[in-house]
C-alpha cells in the first residue's frame, strides 16, 4: 500500500500524493474519506518512536502505474487473501473496515 512519511509542513494529503507518484508514478489520484486511524510503537538505537497510520480510500487510473526501484514487485490481490501476507494487524483493520461497504482488492507493494 504505497505511503511514507510526511515532509515537515506537508499536508497529509499532499504527503499521499507525492508516495503515489514517487512509488507508483501515478500523478492524478482522487483522495476519498478516511477510513481507519491507527498506531504503533518501533524501537530504534534506545530510542522509541511512535508511528502513526491514517488509511484513506484512494481512487485512481492504475494503466500509467510503473513500481519504483524501492519494490521488487506489485499485485492486486482479493481482500479474503489477505491473511496469506504478512503485513501488521493495524492494515488489516483498516482493510476490512473499507471492505464492510464494497467488494474491494488491495496492492500489496
Amino acid at each position: 500500500m504505497p505511503g511514507g512519511k510526511i515532509d515537515f509542513g506537508e499536508h497529509p494529503e499532499d504527503s499521499l500524493r507525492r508516495e503515489f507518484l514517487e512509488e507508483l508514478n501515478i500523478e492524478n489520484i482522487t483522495i476519498g474519506r478516511i477510513v481507519d486511524v491507527w498506531d504503533f510503537v518501533v524501537s530504534k538505537d534506545n530510542f522509541d518512536y511512535q508511528i502513526i497510520i491514517v488509511v484513506y480510500e484512494c481512487f485512481f487510473d492504475d494503466s500509467t502505474m510503473n513500481i519504483s526501484d524501492e519494490h521488487l514487485e506489485y499485485k492486486w490481490i482479493p481482500v479474503d487473501d489477505i491473511d496469506k501476507y504478512h503485513m501488521r494487524d493495524g492494515y488489516r483493520t483498516s482493510i476490512e473496515k473499507l471492505n464492510d461497504s464494497k467488494k474491494l482488492h488491495t496492492m500489496v507493494l
